[in-house]
């Protein structure tokens, strides 16, 4: 019976945005849970996590780039303020960009009658 692997060894880095300062950890569960968790992190507060689950069959190199994937991803999500909103209800004096405006209304005019 071939050993199976151990969980793999994660990504974790602090990053700044809008001048406070975040925590994104990544791990492997190995390949008898078959997920991979990503967390972001302000302080010890979770604000959002990412999950994915695979095949325990799946090569180390495939997980591998599955989490670097998924860790990158909420990297980006975080720059682009895709989080802006839990943070705000997360961290109320947090300085986040303003809110987009909503778009203004779409609404075609009728026409008149002759």
């Amino acid at each position: 019976m071939p050993k199976k692997r151990p969980h793999l060894h994660g990504y974790n880095h602090n990053v700044v945005y809008a001048g406070q300062s975040f925590h994104v950890q990544t791990e492997d569960f190995g390949p008898q849970r078959g997920q991979i968790m990503t967390h972001l992190f302000s302080g010890g507060t979770i604000l959002a996590t990412a999950r994915c689950s695979y095949d325990g069959d799946l090569e180390e190199s495939v997980v591998r780039q599955f989490m670097q994937s998924q860790h990158k991803n909420v990297l980006r999500q975080l720059k682009h303020g895709e989080y802006d909103e839990r943070i705000r209800g997360a961290l109320p004096g947090a300085e986040l960009p303003p809110r987009p405006a909503a778009p203004p209304s779409e609404v075609a005019a009728a026409p008149e009658a002759a």
